[in-house]
């Protein structure tokens, strides 16, 4: 994590397993992550996805480090394969939460997720050469 005064990314959050559970809304993140790890374990995931699970959601800094996901990238998503298919497994703040819909949180501030905006030039463009060529008054080494 870095040591600049970032947003926060503590509040309401939301957890939903794709085509399983519909998103349920916890007021503590290591709360959300508890859930979702009953949930996940209820589910006929094979043993490596399963020591994963248990490995990201469980362990003892699980929230400190979702959290930086949160704070750097708004949400974090995960995969797990069931019946032949891909679902998503997502962690976001939850609705209403978010200080400015439509733009990405970061460490270090608000940013637009998209590309910045555009300004107006105050000044035309020059034509021609951006700069004339002036010789150095300094003379050259060896001179």
């Amino acid at each position: 994590m870095t040591s600049c005064p970032g947003p926060s990314a503590d509040g309401a959050v939301a957890v939903e397993i794709e085509d399983v559970t519909a998103p349920a809304r916890f007021q503590h993140l290591p709360d959300a992550l508890a859930a979702l790890w009953r949930s996940l374990r209820e589910l006929p995931l094979g043993a490596d996805q399963s020591d994963a699970f248990e490995y990201f959601l469980t362990r003892r800094e699980a929230a400190d480090r979702v959290r930086e996901f949160l704070v750097r990238d708004g949400s974090l998503t995960l995969t797990l394969r069931m019946d032949g298919r891909l679902h998503s497994v997502r962690i976001h703040p939850a609705e209403g939460d978010r200080a400015h819909p439509g733009r990405r949180r970061t460490p270090c501030g608000d940013r637009p997720t998209g590309p910045p905006p555009r300004t107006a030039r105050t000044t035309p463009p020059r034509r021609g050469r951006a700069a004339a060529h002036r010789p150095s008054s300094h003379p050259r080494q060896g001179e």
